[in-house]
């Protein structure tokens, strides 16, 4: 990722407007110039280089680590080895919780610089008949970006879902996942090219994927997620 992408990203972050309903959130079209979004389809890792997460047969990750990293061909290698170093940046997760600073002053140390945090970052390959039910995710997650990576606009309906359980009084702190006919649906983000869905965790931030169709082909995104260091 060359400088002049990286302050694109980073423009695109700082301008988006947050909404608070249901859950502080945004949305954002164009988040990389284009010829670099053409680059990154074309150097996304087949899903033989995949792995599962525990109890999601239909989900895939390729993690941006060392090891995963050194077993892509050479080309992949070095996009996606210079694509870490920048999307992992500290610099970049400050912009990031910058934005957020109002809705994480009862959460977040006031000078974020003297906060301690880790981050992950992987590509995940969805497939037909994967569906997470609503969830606000775990504890020590400050907050989540979703790059949304489809090729065309043929599977725009396929974004992340914000709901509001029907019982309005009811929270969690993390980790439990929950029918979705317990949920009102609110909104669901567009999944179109070159896009992001960007959203605080929080005992109501309950979002989820509903079950993608047979008919459909893998829904690809890349995660990228912000925890705090206990």
């Amino acid at each position: 990722m060359e400088a002049e992408t990286f302050s694109h990203l980073k423009q695109r972050i700082a301008a988006a407007p947050i909404a608070e309903d249901p859950f502080p959130h945004f949305h954002i079209e164009g988040i990389f110039p284009e010829a670099f979004y053409a680059q990154l389809l074309e150097n996304l890792p087949d899903t033989s280089y995949c792995t599962h997460i525990d109890g999601y047969p239909k989900r895939f990750y390729f993690h941006l680590e060392p090891q995963p990293l050194e077993q892509l061909p050479f080309s992949q290698f070095l996009f996606w080895q210079n694509f870490a170093t920048l999307i992992r940046s500290r610099e970049l997760a400050l912009a990031i919780l910058e934005k957020f600073r109002p809705q994480l002053k009862n959460r977040c140390e006031e000078n974020f610089h003297d906060l301690k945090f880790g981050i992950d970052a992987s590509v995940v390959r969805d497939q037909s008949e994967y569906f997470i039910e609503p969830h606000t995710d775990h504890p020590h997650k400050i907050l989540t970006l979703l790059f949304y990576l489809p090729a065309t606009h043929e599977q725009k309906h396929l974004g992340t879902s914000l709901y509001l359980p029907k019982d309005r009084t009811f929270t969690c702190s993390g980790n439990g996942r929950y029918a979705f006919q317990d949920f009102d649906k609110v909104s669901t983000a567009l999944f179109v090219p070159n896009s992001v869905f960007g959203f605080l965790k929080s005992d109501t931030s309950f979002h989820g994927v509903e079950p993608i169709g047979k008919q459909e082909k893998e829904r690809i995104s890349f995660a990228y997620t912000i925890w705090e260091k206990k």
